[in-house]
């Protein structure tokens, strides 16, 4: 438990103004461009040096409707790209902040022009991870409504969906998130120290975050619990027994089938020590 510094809306966007750091300045450009595109008077020039949130080309969009929702879907770069503020609306979240948060730059996410303004889009897997997640009781409905529309509009050239959301995809999603925040504090621990970091792709980082998620869950013993009714994740060691302390028998079935006879004697005198501490405690 740690205090945590919070900013309003407003603030935040004021921290971007004031930055001096390299990406703030590509933040600043893209702000500018999302401002022009609130307008109806054509945008003013302005550096036309390529930023990771923009793009030149103009796609043409495909208008859907869920439950009365636009949404608006293109193929672009090769792939297909959903509108990110109609995937929201699709998804029942107020703003996009929580379809945009995480994603990795242009290889996810990108604001193209359209109709003289600009729309926030998230590529095919990021929209495949958005959705999954969402709740089951309203990602189920949406992908099954797109597994219908996409062929129908796309044929053959549609995207392949999976059969059902992986529910497992926010925990990666989170978990990725925290491997790609580790690896910034690194590179700044070296360059603080003086030292060289290695250039990768953004793809090198993604397996790697995507590696270091699976050992996260699959090296591990999980243990589930609840306090006060509110679950509590515990990661426990390989060789911990868990007991039921208010079964005998599951205490004597355990003692019989894993425990080795030479560690019975110091188990019963560890125990015995224990509750007599216990008994002088008055518990």
């Amino acid at each position: 438990k740690q205090d945590v510094r919070i900013f309003s809306l407003r603030g935040a966007h004021l921290i971007g103004m004031l930055a001096k750091t390299k990406p703030s300045k590509g933040f600043r450009r893209w702000v500018l461009d999302v401002l022009d595109g609130m307008t109806d008077t054509p945008p003013e020039p302005h550096d036309p040096a390529p930023t990771p949130f923009s793009s030149p080309a103009v796609p043409e969009f495909i208008a859907l409707r869920y439950n009365g929702h636009p949404l608006r879907v293109t193929r672009m770069a090769g792939g297909f790209w959903y509108g990110s503020h109609g995937l929201a609306r699709a998804l029942g979240y107020l703003t996009n902040a929580k379809i945009n948060f995480g994603l990795r730059g242009e290889a996810q996410l990108r604001v193209v022009p359209h109709r003289g303004k600009t729309l926030a889009v998230i590529n095919h897997v990021a929209m495949l991870e958005v959705v999954g997640r969402a709740p089951a009781q309203v990602a189920q409905p949406f992908m099954r409504w797109l597994s219908v529309v996409l062929p129908g509009r796309f044929g053959d050239a549609a995207p392949t969906l999976p059969a059902s959301v992986d529910p497992l995809a926010r925990v990666t999603g989170d978990s990725k998130q925290l491997a790609f925040d580790y690896f910034a504090q690194c590179r700044q621990a070296v360059t603080h120290a003086g030292g060289s970091v290695p250039a990768w792709d953004s793809g090198a980082e993604q397996r790697i975050a995507d590696d270091m998620a699976a050992l996260l869950v699959s090296n591990r013993r999980w243990l589930l619990a609840f306090a006060d009714g509110v679950p509590v994740l515990k990661a426990v060691q390989d060789n911990t027994v868990l007991l039921n302390i208010d079964d005998t028998e599951h205490l004597a079935r355990l003692l019989r089938e894993q425990v080795p006879a030479a560690a019975l004697p110091d188990l019963v005198d560890t125990a015995c020590r224990r509750l007599a501490g216990l008994v002088e405690g008055g518990r």
